[in-house]
């Protein structure tokens, strides 16, 4: 499911969710808002694929912006270090789900994207 906000989205009473499957996308186009304007509580929400993208507590969103499934990865850490002539990469995940492997890249001066590894996934710690 796709929605296009142009205009406001507003959650004008306590309690109200937008649930909405997996491969949905949520986008606000320049003049779209979504707010919340009703209610004292910060249980006016988006969810997507189950996950919430958005609250009531988040505030208004009034500049262009898009919500899509989040990364199937919870990430608990990520670091860098450069050792001898190049770079160490650590990184710790909660979770990962339904992901097969990561993808690390790098962007050199020309800024284009390249692939620089390919790394099996469901390793507690990963290093370069």
């Amino acid at each position: 499911m796709f929605i296009f906000i142009d205009g406001t989205l507003d959650f004008n009473t306590n309690g109200k969710k937008l649930n909405l499957p997996c491969g949905s996308e949520i986008t606000i186009n320049l003049g779209g808002k979504i707010m919340s304007t009703g209610g004292g509580g910060s249980n006016n929400q988006i969810v997507i694929c189950g996950i919430e993208v958005w609250r009531k507590s988040d505030g208004t969103i009034n500049v262009p912006a898009s919500f899509r499934n989040p990364l199937p990865v919870e990430l608990i850490s990520f670091k860098g270090e450069i050792e001898n002539s190049s770079v160490k990469l650590t990184w710790i995940t909660a979770s990962e789900i339904n992901i097969d492997f990561f993808l690390l890249k790098e962007v050199p001066t020309e800024l284009i994207l390249k692939l620089f590894q390919k790394l099996m996934a469901v390793e507690i710690v990963k290093i370069l």
